[in-house]
């Protein structure tokens, strides 16, 4: 009688679930379905691992915000949602998004032109009478003259007088009394007092004396009775235009340059570059806001800058946890810009930071631009929203999924819109990342509102057809995050802090969205179909670290070698899908015979790291690789596995692992293309220095031609150029695939680890599941139960949360 038992229970939990799931629907809110397999270790092991890297980004000290302008309104070329973003000034410190916005102070920044004590008079000093609203200004106060309705310095009712709307009678926001804002139309320093004579967009009121109608400013009026000031027009941008560009005109921001030449009227507002670490061949734009987000919504772009944007040190990275701590804020949708000092027409890399889709920043302390800026090319790095805010998929208006790439799509579209006034070629825009972020640098190629801005994609040990680049069951996340968080009315209750630290110890990723027609839509279908069905003008460099998945078990402590080969779900990816178990046990055999058919320790770290490579990068990135040339890109493969002075992550590791593994691990490429801050030039190895040398000519040719070739000179002993071009890779015999070794020396060789991935051909050929994702997830009878069982208990425990 058992199975009969067993029969009716499941045939009465399908129909619940089904009811369930109807009512559900109707709110566009609920998937059935569990995701058993997940979080995979890599997520739960390694965030410990990258807590060094993480933590060059900055303290907790710096959550705060200093200044806070108005701004206007920009004209809004993605979506027509209002922006709420926090409005910024000149001088950004990141702060806490639980603070009380009310609080935001105000800081001033002192040109190095100013006006000094001893070449002019006292600032924001007594000034006029209080009744006094033409601004005349004090005879014996040469500034910030003017009476008018405030404390002091004459600042005037906004209209008439010395202008601005502080205390002292400033010109504008600042503290210092003197020639008045946008508002009041003068001219001069607004920094310091009583800058060159107020001025005037109107031929009348000329405080100080004019010489054009327009926020003239007389030379001979410095520091005398320059209160007055007429009217000003705070829209009129010819005016803020040169009362901006008198601020600047003389500031040297480092040997040879100034400011002015480094100074870019963008779509979005001025920004002001400085020299990188003082050198005047690299000018960086760091944390330029790029948009603004409300909750899991959609990014909008952000409003126009009202003065200019300046930052030396990088400070913006979003919501996330650091170990126990809460970090980050929501203005954080930002973008850092490094160029050459002379740059025309260049190629532009728009690198993406890995962080397991849940930390980390576009941080030039681990991303420097040294290695590729001063080969001709542009790099930006870019944020984006992580964790929950990011990936939070409830296909309703609420959290419609996918919010971090949609963020990377605007953050696309300013480089786009603004890239040619930097030097760059908005038509050659390559996308890369690392790891995860691979994955998401593909997502950018395929989706329909994003691949028209990208030209070129570079993948490093992470593809879109790895099992962990798709969450398949986004409900189930969704509930788990409901629990953690505990009683609340709706999402949009919820404070972004607390959704951050209920979402630190669970998995969310990119998911298929319902399609809405009030929106622009990310990804309506699985990455496999998005392959297969376009066509590709876009090239691709693709490829794996010899053991990129070193971390997927490495700092996982619940692993034991006994434990692991018994447990089929980690022996399985879970893209996977099988008739009955017995094909499922069959599939695993096959696994363990290939990997581990002697007896295996813990220790045997190197089987271990062989197994995880193939199943979750190498085999992914192969598989990726024949699906794009058969639908028409030009793909180059690679592996990496030098070692050298600068494999970060494999340096980090434990000396005896270090010794076990014996070949690169995933994210130590990067080491030799991006300069890490602790990274100390003058002791180089002679090895690396050619690695780096090497492989950043292999990027730098294919961004530029898409071809990419290397130098081999300083490989062999020569002075004669000895220029090796990388081959394609053609979907023929796997035996006949060319693909590069970039190792000790570089090499060109076909058939890729022949015997080992040709198991993992089969196996997808035969069981693959994600190019029948969007019609339905087809599980076994047993998972098909336990699917069953724990949405039910989500459902019943959660309703409420799901129905807001």
């Amino acid at each position: 009688m058992s199975w009969q038992i067993v029969l009716c229970l499941s045939a009465a939990l399908v129909a619940a679930t089904n009811l369930a799931q109807n009512t559900l629907e109707d709110d566009l809110q609920a998937l059935p379905g569990n995701e058993p397999l997940i979080p995979p270790a890599e997520i739960t092991g390694i965030i410990n691992e990258q807590m060094g890297a993480i933590n060059l980004i900055g303290n907790s000290e710096e959550n705060e915000i200093i200044g806070e302008t108005t701004t206007e309104e920009p004209e809004d070329t993605t979506t027509t949602q209002e922006p709420t973003t926090t409005k910024q000034g000149t001088t950004e410190k990141t702060k806490s998004i639980t603070e009380d916005p009310s609080n935001v102070s105000q800081k001033l920044t002192i040109t190095d032109n100013k006006v000094s004590p001893e070449s002019g008079p006292e600032v924001g000093s007594n000034g006029g009478d209080e009744g006094n609203i033409e601004g005349d200004g004090d005879e014996n106060n040469e500034v910030g003259g003017g009476g008018g309705d405030q404390e002091e310095g004459g600042s005037g009712d906004h209209n008439v007088g010395g202008g601005g709307d502080q205390e002292a009678g400033d010109g504008g926001d600042q503290e210092v009394g003197g020639s008045g804002n946008q508002e009041a139309g003068g001219g001069g320093d607004p920094d310091v007092g009583g800058g060159e004579g107020g001025g005037s967009n109107q031929e009348e009121d000329c405080g100080g004396g004019c010489t054009e109608e327009i926020g003239g400013a007389h030379p001979d009026a410095v520091g005398e009775a320059g209160g007055g000031g007429g009217a000003g027009d705070n829209n009129d941008p010819e005016a803020i235009s040169a009362q901006s560009h008198q601020n600047i005109e003389d500031e040297v921001i480092c040997e040879g340059v100034h400011a002015e030449d480094v100074t870019i009227e963008t779509t979005t507002g001025q920004v002001q570059g400085n020299c990188w670490k003082d050198k005047p061949d690299i000018i960086s734009y760091i944390d330029i806001p790029y948009g603004s987000f409300n909750m899991f919504e959609d990014p909008v772009p952000p409003k126009k800058l009202d003065s200019i944007h300046e930052q030396k040190v990088h400070e913006k990275r979003c919501p996330q946890m650091e170990g126990n701590t809460y970090v980050g804020h929501k203005e954080c949708l930002t973008l850092s810009i490094f160029k050459p000092l002379e740059a025309t027409d260049a190629s532009v890399l728009f690198h993406i930071h890995e962080g397991y889709f849940s930390m980390g920043s576009g941080n030039p302390a681990i991303y420097g631009p040294e290695h590729l800026v001063l080969k001709g090319v542009i790099l930006i790095l870019p944020n984006y929203r992580l964790g929950p805010l990011g990936f939070l998929c409830l296909h309703n208006t609420t959290a419609r999924g996918n919010a971090a790439l949609k963020d990377l799509t605007l953050a696309l579209n300013w480089v786009h819109d603004n890239i040619k006034k930097f030097g760059g070629n908005p038509a050659k825009i390559a996308v890369s990342g690392d790891g995860t972020a691979g994955a998401l640098a593909g997502y950018l190629a395929l989706s329909p509102i994003s691949k028209n801005y990208v030209s070129k994609v570079i993948a490093e040990s992470g593809s879109v057809l790895s099992h962990w680049a798709i969450d398949r069951t986004p409900m189930v996340i969704a509930a788990s995050l409901a629990r953690a968080i505990g009683e609340f009315e709706s999402w949009t209750d919820v404070e972004i802090d607390t959704v951050i630290r209920a979402g630190r110890d669970l998995t969310f990723r990119p998911c298929i969205e319902r399609n809405m027609s009030d929106v622009k839509n990310f990804m309506l279908a699985t990455p496999w179909e998005m392959i297969e069905n376009q066509e590709f003008a876009t090239a691709f460099i693709i490829g794996s670290a010899q053991y990129a998945g070193v971390h997927d078990f490495i700092n996982d402590n619940t692993i034991t070698i006994q434990g692991f080969l018994q447990d089929i779900g980690r022996l399985i990816p879970n893209d996977l899908k099988f008739q009955n178990i017995n094909e499922r046990n069959s599939v695993a055999e096959q696994i363990k015979n290939q990997y581990f058919n002697e007896s295996v320790t813990i220790g045997d770290v190197q089987k271990l790291a062989t197994y995880f490579t193939d199943f979750a990068y190498l085999s992914p990135s192969i598989r990726t690789a024949r699906s794009l040339v058969n639908s028409g890109a030009t793909v180059f493969f690679y592996e990496f596995s030098f070692v050298g002075g600068l494999n970060r992550e494999l340096l980090a590791l434990e000396k005896p692992q270090q010794e076990a593994i014996k070949g690169a691990i995933k994210r130590d490429l990067v080491g030799y293309l991006f300069m890490s801050e602790d990274h100390d030039e003058s002791n180089v190895p002679a090895k690396d220095q050619r690695m780096v040398d090497q492989l950043t000519d292999l990027w730098i040719s294919f961004l530029k031609h898409g071809q990419p070739s290397v130098n081999m000179r300083s490989f062999v002993q020569t002075t004669e150029k000895n220029i090796m071009q990388w081959n394609k890779f053609e979907n023929t015999t796997d035996s006949n695939e060319e693909w590069l070794s970039i190792g000790d020396p570089i090499a060109l060789r076909k058939g890729l680890h022949v015997e080992r991935l040709r198991l993992w051909t089969e196996v997808y050929d035969k069981h693959f599941i994600e190019h029948s994702l969007a019609s339905g997830f087809t599980p076994s009878v047993y998972t098909v139960l336990v699917l069953q069982v724990v949405f039910l208990l989500s459902f019943f425990r959660n309703a409420s949360h799901f129905i807001h």
